[in-house]
């Protein structure tokens, strides 16, 4: 019941603004016809005067006397008029802003609202649901441990990089870009922890794959040619920096690659797809031939786009 009378005080003054310059008098002329008046009642003396000393004849005097009193006429209706509100000579159109703006809120809140929704009082209000991931949740389990191997081990890359992975995966990821900086100073060659960390300063960045970014996924690329991680955003940088068609191509050939059973092939075809529509092209011809495990070899690239897009994102995405 509060809600319906809260609605229809603002109902109220919404209406109350958008009729109220109806009701308001236009001082602006009233004042003009006003002072109109005042001028023809000034001109009718002087015609008096100039009629006493002889400087015009009856016939001329009576010619504008008829004038002047047909415009003090005109000015004196016109001064009466707007001493009226407008709202008297707008009577259907305010008849109708009446009706239509309650009405047309209300049928707006019907279909766009939730008015039979009851309310929740705060208090009652349960929290937004954590986090269940069972990775996520060994991972955190696992955190302290890699944690205090690198107090023990603090020389070896290998524990700063299965830290560094872990905080990955439990979405720490600045202290993972920590971790997997500090392991690649211990080893700067190794192309696995240059990707993951290349990966964290992407997410760092929102999705946008910085310089810095590039530079460790070229390193991962130089000790493994095939590591899709790295391939992925590096033609994820192509397009963010203009290179669409190449970065398409890029998709393609790891599309092409990636096992069929990958948990992110579904993400690289994705790409592809979208990618190939915005250039303008099939995204069939850029499919390869395997595009889900039940397609089977001679399963259709244009029959299987729709299924790719309802896939969701998994291990490789651009967040």
């Amino acid at each position: 019941m509060t809600f319906w009378l809260a609605l229809a005080a603002v109902n109220l003054c919404l209406v109350t603004w958008i009729i109220w310059p109806l009701f308001r008098l236009n001082d602006t002329d009233t004042e003009r016809a006003a002072y109109e008046v005042t001028i023809y009642y000034d001109q009718l003396q002087e015609l008096d005067r100039d009629r006493a000393r002889g400087l015009i004849d009856e016939t001329q005097a009576d010619s504008a006397r008829r004038e002047i009193e047909r415009r003090l006429l005109a000015a004196g209706r016109a001064t009466e008029l707007n001493r009226k509100p407008k709202v008297k000579s707008h009577l259907a159109l305010t008849a109708f802003l009446i009706t239509l703006v309650p009405f047309c809120s209300i049928i707006l809140y019907l279909y766009l609202g939730s008015p039979g929704v009851p309310d929740v009082p705060f208090a009652a209000r349960s929290a937004p649901p954590r986090a269940t991931n069972g990775i996520i949740a060994t991972a955190n389990a696992q955190l302290q441990e890699a944690e205090a191997r690198t107090i023990a081990t603090p020389e070896d890359a290998q524990t700063w990089f299965d830290l560094g992975r872990l905080r990955l995966v439990a979405r720490d990821i600045s202290g993972a870009e920590t971790a997997l900086a500090r392991a690649r100073v211990l080893d700067p060659a190794r192309p696995e922890i240059a990707s993951a960390q290349g990966e964290a300063l992407v997410q760092l960045a929102n999705g946008l794959v910085t310089p810095a970014a590039r530079a460790a996924f070229t390193t991962a690329l130089k000790g493994n040619s095939g590591d899709p991680r790295a391939r992925y955003f590096l033609a994820l940088a192509d397009y963010q920096s203009g290179r669409k068609h190449e970065a398409l191509d890029a998709w393609s050939a790891l599309g092409g690659d990636t096992p069929v059973d990958a948990p992110w092939r579904p993400t690289v075809l994705a790409r592809v797809i979208d990618t190939a529509r915005e250039l303008g092209h099939d995204p069939a011809n850029w499919l390869p031939t395997k595009v889900t495990p039940e397609s089977g070899p001679q399963g259709s690239n244009s029959d299987n786009i729709s299924t790719i897009q309802n896939l969701n994102d998994t291990e490789v995405s651009d967040r």
